[in-house]
């Protein structure tokens, strides 16, 4: 990830330090844009981490996780975006990428861009960090490093993540140690007109799990873990409303972190090793979410969705599955140029874990607002 972003900025200082010698037949284009959120939100909790004890907080974000800062340059046949996310104090650079245009329909992207499996880019939830459904209906989508070819309306990825962590559960004394063996691999049809987009989309990632009995990786054992996934998603404009539907369906995606419950329990999602059989787990997850926005007048909307995911563990010890819902409505003010404020209340529940008990859930009442520029 590095080099990818060593090879970025030197393509971007490059390209700046010859702008003045570009001659009048020679385009070069660059602007600047970005957008700055802010929230306030009051939050209900009820979940087995408290004991079910029902708890309150109110959060104030003054510059929201959402905010950025980019450029987007265009020189001949090349182009490019790099993207900083300030608050984000872990991976300031958000997304940094360049893309060669071999032909009018065909080009070649290198850099951290955002992955093409999923589709959520109509489910407006914004309450607890600009949702959007992720892991409640809508397969969550990463920025990560991957070499992107795209011709017409189909994109082909490989995708480079870094090593999976996460303690995974078992019936064992095992130590666990997973690397990915491959890259992810994705692929996604996009098909875009001015009242109907539909996207499909299916992805792979396989992975090497080694295991060892002792506190020496002297002796071990390997075994492999594999990831399909496949989903798609579509958004037709009826005018004053518009309607928005996603289904997913695949497995062990929470190795990646396409499926978890990042509010109560991540480990559901997990393969488990059962050592009796030397075996794994596989988890299967189903996913399927909708939303309906309504323009009641220029300045004004209301958009209402919900998302539900159902996982199951092929094995008879754990025949249970975790259930997870999620529901939100909002009310989209337009306050001036690019000035929005928006309501919402939201409700998170997670049904039932692998062991089909009740978790707990989340409500959700605030504003969100943001400026774009």
């Amino acid at each position: 990830m590095r080099l990818l972003l060593i090879i970025i900025i030197y393509m971007f200082t490059f390209l700046t330090t010859v702008y003045a010698d570009v001659s009048p037949s020679q385009k070069f284009d660059i602007s600047f844009y970005g957008q700055i959120d802010m929230s306030f939100f009051y939050k209900h909790n009820n979940d087995k981490n408290s004991g079910f004890q029902d708890t309150d907080r109110f959060s104030l974000h003054l510059v929201e996780t959402e905010t950025l800062f980019g450029a987007e340059f265009n020189y001949e046949k090349l182009s490019g975006v790099l993207e900083l996310q300030p608050v984000n104090s872990i991976d300031i650079f958000k997304r940094y990428f360049a893309t060669y245009n071999f032909l009018d329909d065909l080009s070649l992207t290198v850099g951290k861009d955002w992955t093409l499996a999923g589709y959520s880019e109509y489910f407006t939830q914004y309450s607890d960090d600009y949702n959007a459904l992720w892991r409640y209906g809508t397969l969550i989508e990463q920025r990560l490093p991957q070499l992107r070819l795209t011709w017409k309306n189909l994109s082909f990825a490989v995708i480079w993540a870094d090593d999976p962590e996460f303690d995974m559960d078992d019936y064992s004394e095992s130590i666990f140690q997973l690397t990915n063996y491959i890259p992810r691999f994705e692929l996604a049809y996009r098909y875009e007109s001015d009242d109907f987009i539909y996207k499909i989309y299916a992805g792979y990632a396989g992975y090497n799990m080694n295991i060892k009995e002792s506190l020496s990786w002297d002796s071990y054992s390997s075994a492999y873990l594999q990831s399909f996934y496949v989903g798609a998603g579509a958004m037709y404009d009826f005018g004053r409303v518009y309607i928005s539907m996603n289904v997913f369906m695949g497995t062990n995606l929470a190795i990646w972190g396409g499926m978890a419950d990042k509010n109560w329990d991540t480990e559901s999602y997990l393969p488990k090793y059962i050592d009796t059989s030397d075996s794994f787990t596989s988890v299967g997850t189903l996913g399927i979410a909708t939303s309906i926005g309504i323009r009641i007048i220029d300045i004004l909307e209301l958009t209402f969705g919900g998302g539900y995911t159902t996982s199951s563990h092929d094995s008879i010890t754990l025949n249970g599955g975790p259930i997870q819902f999620s529901a939100y409505i909002n009310l989209p003010i337009t306050i001036g140029e690019n000035f929005y404020v928006i309501p919402e209340i939201a409700y998170y529940e997670q049904t039932a874990d692998q062991f089909k008990r009740y978790t707990g859930s989340d409500f959700f009442a605030g504003v969100y607002t943001v400026i774009y520029f």
